[in-house]
């Protein structure tokens, strides 16, 4: 499931949590040994809902280097102050812009709006997202992390009246700061600057199911879910031929994903096929499936592969 650029970031990032923490005990700075805590168990919920997420990889560089910005901003002091009062540009007269802290929001809530992103592509048709109302909706929604982030300021705030955490003015430039950064990473996934990454080129060391849960995932979208078990098992040809099974189309109704696993193992194989698909999502077909609304689109991709696999279908 997971590869070894996954495992290096989350050494890396491990290393380096490990230490500011040490700094932090040394230091008794309890605020941000919570935020090491937080960092922690955020980690750890990634890994867990990774199966099914499918977190991009930029989106994970993303966030690791949000946590050691973070930290950072606690742990090194500039002169008397810590990096997070830095004013980098003095940008106004009246409020403290352009602090790093701002800086820090703005890349942190960019990351959480292309994470959101990816959660409605795995949903909605490529066209769709493109739509003004959809984006609103992926910037609001990168937005609503950082005001739930606001929140646990003011908690910290209550535990710990002697945090360096801001008042009203400070609250609205952070606001104002996740709203920037929430607008850029849309824009910049919509004008392609920034591309999830491609199966192509990182599942060499991910498993077979993995890749085809990866392919139909892929933004943009390129393949259904019968392309995307076909793609995995190196079958061009067939995918180019099962362009029109996705979405219930697959004849006789069947799941796409199931068709393509019944074509790669041979007819032959055709009812063990179905009776070890059936074993584990509980239909054959797609309307069922998804009528039931407990196996998602990507799920049945991966059961497919794992069954085409298993019939023994060698990659050419």
């Amino acid at each position: 499931m997971f590869s070894r650029s996954h495992y290096i970031l989350a050494a890396v990032l491990f290393c380096i949590t490990a230490l500011f923490g040490f700094r932090f005990l040394q230091t008794a700075n309890h605020e941000f040994l919570i935020y090491v805590g937080i960092v922690l168990a955020v980690s750890v919920f990634i890994a867990a809902t990774f199966r099914r997420v499918r977190y991009p990889f930029v989106c994970l560089i993303g966030l690791a280097v949000w946590a050691v910005l973070h930290l950072a901003g606690g742990g090194i002091r500039i002169g008397n102050d810590i990096l997070y009062g830095l004013i980098l540009f003095p940008l106004s007269a009246d409020y403290p812009v352009l602090r790093y802290d701002q800086v820090v929001h703005a890349w942190g809530f960019g990351v959480c709006t292309l994470i959101m992103y990816h959660l409605l592509a795995n949903l909605l048709p490529q066209n769709d997202l493109r739509r003004f109302s959809m984006g609103l909706l992926v910037i609001t929604s990168g937005m609503g992390f950082g005001a739930f982030n606001e929140n646990v300021e003011f908690v910290l705030t209550v535990l710990l009246p002697q945090t360096g955490v801001g008042g009203y003015v400070n609250t609205s430039l952070d606001l104002c700061a996740n709203f920037a950064g929430a607008v850029i990473a849309y824009l910049l996934v919509y004008f392609n600057f920034i591309r999830m990454e491609s199966p192509e080129n990182s599942f060499s060391e991910i498993s077979l199911p993995e890749q085809a849960v990866g392919f139909y995932s892929q933004k943009p979208k390129q393949y259904n879910c019968a392309q995307a078990v076909a793609k995995t098992f190196k079958r061009d040809d067939l995918a180019e031929s099962l362009k029109s099974c996705g979405g219930g189309n697959a004849p006789d109704g069947l799941c796409g994903a199931l068709y393509a696993a019944i074509l790669l193992a041979g007819e032959e194989q055709t009812e063990s096929v179905k009776e070890q698909f059936l074993k584990v999502i509980g239909h054959l077909h797609c309307k069922a499936i998804r009528k039931e609304g407990k196996t998602s689109c990507a799920d049945c991709v991966r059961r497919a592969a794992e069954i085409a696999e298993q019939s023994g279908f060698c990659l050419r």
